[in-house]
């Protein structure tokens, strides 16, 4: 049994090695994409500048020598400079560059000065910027190299090169090239040694972007290939097989003959044992089979010599009690367990995908020139970003604002002139911890149920005021209020929600996937235990007014 729980733990461990390199290599080319999209993202935003294209197109095509052209051309200079320039303080990128073939150079990256027949010459005979050229505006990917703009430093660089081609004639316009430091590439790969992982990263076109380890070609290794979908660069991940479970195979063998010595030296023991306690634990074993709900409560009583079996029969009676009342509370919690799981369901959707569609949407908007589109995209992703972050659940009151401040821009591109808000908090309360998410619901509510009045304006008013060390909130609409029957009966399921958390101790029900006003209630009493107050009543002459406060200084 013990070799057969060794065999299955191998394969177990087997599993893990396989799940390791997998969640490397997807972990790598998903930061490998954001990597070259944010590069890739400085290069659009270039080419949709209205100003830059004909820049370069003036400096292309115009005459230098005719007195008459200079002023146009020194304007299209700085013009490109200008466009450049806005990423100086950018520090997430060693050099922004754009050159032509005329031997123009500008960079945001301020060093030494180009000569004008070194970047003719560089221009015209490196390969990479024929390959680039032939791509015909495509993004082409620069494996590591020494950064050839500063010849003095010769620091290593790695990064991306996106011909310019005119929009009328077709012609090569120039070149902008986005370096970023080597270390980044080693971040991104980076692997403790102990782990014996060698890793190959090639870009599509074949250059070799990240190598370490040994090149290992057996076919029993461990072996993974992730493919980043939106740069094609192409991680290969190999770890040797004989390496990693050698030091494994030896510990089961060896474990195998220690066990198979104290078998031969104990059976005879175990044998005088087993007549002894076979009949009590035949009788305890009946019993145990017996056992169902409906005689969980009953014990048994064994007449047995031995003070370990009648220690047995006294556990497994307590552990029968036990257990009792645990199926008791386990029943009040199946709603809960149920939440969590469609909640860790949710919580499986990887935002990336998200996130870079919307990266998508923006730069379309911003080819179109409509500010309109990027600003929802903005704020959808602040959204997102917020309300599908996991690793801690509760925010500051500053970012639950700024939260429920994208949520009502995007209600006030959607109502226009129909819906208004004011947010008023203090400064002294922005770093107060609250539940993340609790204002949107109350704010969907005023949303929701403040349009039934056709014609009139909704207005929603979010005031926050510190005085004597104690913080309160308030959620005010103008809308039609809540009826009386309603608001009676939300009142007697908020009470019974503080008599069963705080009197009963009770397990209370969570509506499944939803945040509305008596889950939110529930989570902050959860979240304060008693020292809050929370109320919602009808405002004079309409309206509906909810006001929560907490005193102290580590939350609302």
């Amino acid at each position: 049994m013990s070799l057969l729980y060794f065999l299955n733990f191998s394969q177990e461990r087997i599993s893990r090695l396989e799940d390791n390199l997998v969640d490397h290599g997807d972990r790598m080319s998903s930061q490998i994409d954001m990597l070259f999209s944010t590069m890739n993202f400085i290069t659009i935003d270039l080419i949709s500048d209205w100003d830059f294209i004909p820049a370069l197109a003036t400096l292309a095509y115009s005459d230098r020598d005719a007195a008459n052209n200079k002023t146009a051309i020194l304007e299209a200079r700085h013009t490109v400079e200008k466009s450049i320039y806005k990423y100086s303080l950018m520090r997430d990128f060693h050099r922004v560059a754009v050159y032509t073939p005329r031997g123009d150079f500008f960079t945001n990256n301020f060093g030494p000065e180009q000569n004008i027949e070194y970047i003719r010459t560089w221009v015209s005979e490196d390969p990479n910027l024929k390959l680039c050229t032939s791509k015909r505006g495509k993004v082409l990917i620069l494996p590591p190299y020494l950064d050839h703009w500063n010849r003095h430093t010769q620091e290593p660089v790695f990064g991306i090169v996106r011909a310019i081609v005119g929009q009328q004639k077709g012609e090569l316009l120039g070149y902008i090239e986005i370096q970023k430091v080597f270390t980044i590439i080693d971040e991104v790969f980076s692997i403790p040694a102990d782990q014996g992982i060698s890793i190959r990263v090639r870009t599509s076109e074949g250059f070799e972007l990240f190598s370490i380890g040994e090149s290992r070609t057996h076919k029993k290794d461990f072996t993974y290939t992730a493919h980043a979908p939106e740069s094609g660069v192409v991680v290969s991940l190999c770890l040797s097989r004989k390496e990693s479970l050698d030091s494994l195979y030896t510990f089961i063998a060896l474990f195998a003959a220690v066990v198979f010595g104290l078998l031969l030296t104990t059976i005879l023991f175990i044998r005088f044992v087993t007549i002894k306690l076979t009949r009590p634990l035949v009788q305890l074993t009946n019993h145990i089979n017996s056992i169902n709900l409906c005689n969980l409560p009953n014990s048994v009583s064994l007449e047995s010599e031995q003070d370990e079996i009648a220690s047995l029969n006294f556990a497994f009676n307590h552990l029968q009690s036990r257990l009792n009342e645990a199926i008791q509370k386990e029943i009040l919690s199946q709603s809960l367990k149920i939440q969590a799981n469609l909640d860790a369901l949710q919580a499986q959707v990887n935002p990336h995908f998200l996130f870079n569609v919307l990266n998508v949407i923006s730069s379309l908007g911003i080819e179109a020139g409509d500010r309109r589109i990027c600003t929802i995209c903005d704020h959808i992703s602040s959204m997102l970003r917020y309300s599908t972050s996991t690793q801690q659940r509760d925010s500051t009151i500053r970012e639950e604002i700024e939260h429920v401040q994208n949520y009502l821009s995007l209600q006030k591109i959607r109502y226009e002139h129909k819906l208004d808000y004011t947010i008023d908090i203090p400064d002294a309360a922005s770093a107060l911890t609250i539940p993340k998410i609790t204002f949107q619901p109350f704010v969907e509510n005023c949303i929701e149920h403040g349009f039934q009045s056709a014609g009139k304006t909704l207005k929603i008013t979010i005031l926050g005021r510190m005085e004597s060390g104690t913080f309160t909130i308030q959620i005010i609409d103008n809308g039609p209020g809540i009826p009386e029957n309603e608001l009676e009966r939300l009142r007697k399921a908020i009470g019974r929600i503080h008599r069963k958390v705080y009197y009963e101790k009770e397990i209370v029900e969570l509506n499944i996937g939803g945040l509305g006003i008596l889950n939110t209630y529930l989570r902050l009493a959860l979240y304060f235990s008693d020292n809050f107050s929370f109320s919602i009543e009808n405002g004079e002459p309409r309206g509906v007014i909810v006001k929560i406060s907490r005193q102290g200084n580590d939350g609302i």
